[in-house]
């Protein structure tokens, strides 16, 4: 419930793929039992022109693959090296 949050990992990746001028490929892993795993690769994402509107499509791409596979789900806090 959150709006998405500006001047992170999202961000960056927004930033980076307009710069080369690609869409993002939305990709997740899922455990499976036995120890295996699916990847699945979702369609390029086409981002919209403005910074914050490509940082809410970024988020709502995560949210959509994270959602239903919230067992599965570590949240790991962004690392900012300083200095």
């Amino acid at each position: 419930g959150r709006a998405p949050r500006q001047g992170g990992n999202l961000e960056a990746t927004a930033r980076l793929a307009r710069i080369a001028g690609l869409d993002p490929v939305p990709v997740h892993a899922e455990r499976l039992p036995g120890g295996r795993h699916r990847v699945t690769f979702h369609p390029p994402l086409r981002l919209p022109p403005g910074r914050a509107e490509a940082v809410a499509a970024l988020d709502a791409a995560a949210e959509a693959m994270v959602r239903p596979r919230l067992t599965q789900w570590l949240f790991l806090p962004e690392f900012r090296a300083e200095g």
